[in-house]
């Protein structure tokens, strides 16, 4: 059976197996040089990196504060950007 978020209604998993993170969050080379090239402040380039990511996957943008935990720490460790607090 398909899962939820594989609908047309696609929704967030707030806790998404390593393939997923893998496979669906990890920025790329030209997605880290696109957030590079917006600002030198790794807040703004992660926040640009998570709206990427998600709207990616799910095809609507998210609030970041709704951003489950593994994905952000997997979008920043990634990135390697450090802990950031977006």
């Amino acid at each position: 059976m398909t899962s939820v978020h594989q609908t047309a209604y696609p929704r967030r998993n707030a806790d998404p197996s390593v393939k997923d993170l893998t496979e669906v969050y990890t920025p790329t080379a030209d997605e880290v040089g696109f957030g590079s090239g917006l600002s030198h402040r790794p807040t703004v380039r992660i926040a640009v990196l998570l709206h990427l990511k998600l709207f990616q996957s799910l095809g609507y943008f998210i609030r970041l504060e709704n951003v489950p935990i593994p994905i952000h720490d997997h979008v920043v460790a990634s990135a390697a950007l450090g802990r950031c607090s977006a």
